[in-house]
């Protein structure tokens, strides 16, 4: 293995599972290294004042995925084209990192969640402790003095997938009006029954409940039919960014839905030797949970991967009460 790729590895702690290829690993180095780098550049001081230009981040990062690109050939159609706005947004997004018209800083406050036996640090740790990286996630041990829970950092209610399916579903909230401005033509709606998403917009309804999309925007509407009439209510818009912390929570109504219709979307866990497992939703998960999935584990084949990831055993119980409380069931 290259020279290189060995002290990443030794620095970060990440080590292959059986039978990885060495493009694979090399990616999941690459991967975190630029995460590090990132929290780095947060982390320094510029004229007295800790933190630095958005720009200089994305100069930075852009400079060494292109070095690493050089050095491995195939690596950039991994990361595609705008790797380093998506990892400022996984850090600004989950708490890493601070935004002011002072720039980009490091939120270095001390906060942590234990998990795995193991912390994850909401921070840069120091050069001198013990750490390891797993995706863009800091685990840091003797760094963190104020804990959280999952629940806590995912912000979510306690509301069963069914529960959370009725508390969308009350009549006198719907308006048969709400979308009286737009073509039916453009208006597509789910369809629990079909197994695979690509499949599951039609344009018709099927059930008495669901979800209805207006196609080539970000509006999404719950869906009753009473009596011969459909009836709808606005869910959240994404208009303030699709990468927001808070967005893509249609994804967690379309799978209250599947379980309210008896369909339950499955994940499995499929264990590749004594560390690693390769964790596969049939679903892509709503930001939430996909954000929390990218500071514990790497996603699989390239960082668009929204629903394989590898993650290490040691986290796998810590991932299932996750899933199951927006309602995934673990496929045996």
């Amino acid at each position: 293995m290259n020279k290189m790729l060995t002290a990443m590895s030794q620095d970060m702690r990440i080590y292959p599972y059986k039978g990885e290829t060495e493009d694979s690993f090399c990616f999941r180095l690459c991967y975190s290294a630029l995460g590090q780098w990132c929290l780095n550049l947060a982390s320094g001081m510029t004229n007295g004042v800790i933190g630095v230009s958005n720009a200089k981040i994305t100069m930075t990062l852009n400079k060494m995925l292109k070095s690493y690109a050089q050095l491995f050939p195939g690596l950039q159609s991994r990361f595609g084209e705008d790797f380093t706005s998506f990892i400022k947004t996984i850090y600004d997004e989950t708490g890493y990192l601070i935004n002011d018209e002072k720039g980009t800083r490091i939120a270095n406050y001390g906060r942590g969640i234990k998990l795995g036996g193991k912390t994850l640090f909401f921070g840069l740790a120091s050069s001198n402790s013990s750490f390891e990286v797993n995706g863009l996630g800091v685990f840091a041990e003797k760094q963190a003095e104020i804990f959280a829970g999952v629940k806590d950092f995912l912000r979510r209610d306690s509301l069963s997938a069914e529960e959370y399916f009725e508390s969308k579903f009350r009549p006198l909230e719907f308006d048969d009006k709400l979308l009286a401005g737009y073509k039916r033509s453009d208006i597509q709606f789910f369809d629990p029954n079909q197994a695979k998403y690509q499949h599951a917009w039609l344009s018709k309804m099927v059930t008495d409940c669901t979800i209805a999309r207006v196609q080539n925007s970000l509006l999404y509407f719950a869906t009753m039919k009473i009596g011969n009439d459909l009836y709808y209510r606005a869910e959240p818009s994404d208009d303030a960014g699709i990468g927001k912390f808070t967005s893509r929570e249609y994804i967690r109504l379309q799978i209250a839905i599947r379980t309210h219709y008896r369909n339950s979307v499955k994940f499995t866990v499929i264990k590749l030797d004594d560390v690693y497992s390769i964790l596969e939703t049939r679903y892509f998960l709503p930001n939430r949970e996909y954000y929390f999935m990218l500071l514990i584990s790497w996603p699989m084949e390239n960082v668009s991967c929204r629903n394989r990831f590898l993650v290490k055993n040691s986290m796998i119980e810590e991932i299932f009460p996750v899933l199951s409380g927006i309602g995934f069931k673990r496929k045996l």
